[in-house]
């Protein structure tokens, strides 16, 4: 199993133990797993040509990528905590607004 197929699992069964997989909150769960793909994405990017890199043009450029995986972060706690889930030390999903 893939940890996008781990992390959605642990948001179905989450949602589930509480009695909310149902909408809205099914929606959420999916927006939830379109944000985690772009914060993979952009953590690659980060990965790939660091928090500086240089342009074609021969300057050094900050990467964008370092504010948006902070603002996609942020977005991702915050559909945790409307679906009454949080993420443990370890990434999974529990039940219960701990945050």
């Amino acid at each position: 199993m893939t940890e996008r197929e781990t992390i959605e699992k642990a948001l179905i069964d989450g949602l589930q133990e509480k009695g909310l997989y149902r909408e809205p909150y099914k929606n959420q769960a999916e927006q939830y797993m379109t944000l985690y793909d772009t914060f993979v994405k952009l953590k690659n990017d980060i990965e790939d040509r660091g928090v500086f890199f240089t342009s074609h043009t021969g300057l050094q450029k900050k990467n964008d990528s370092v504010g948006l995986i902070i603002q996609i972060t942020k977005q991702m706690y915050c559909l945790l905590d409307k679906m009454s889930l949080s993420a443990d030390t370890q990434g999974k999903i529990r039940v219960g607004a701990d945050l």
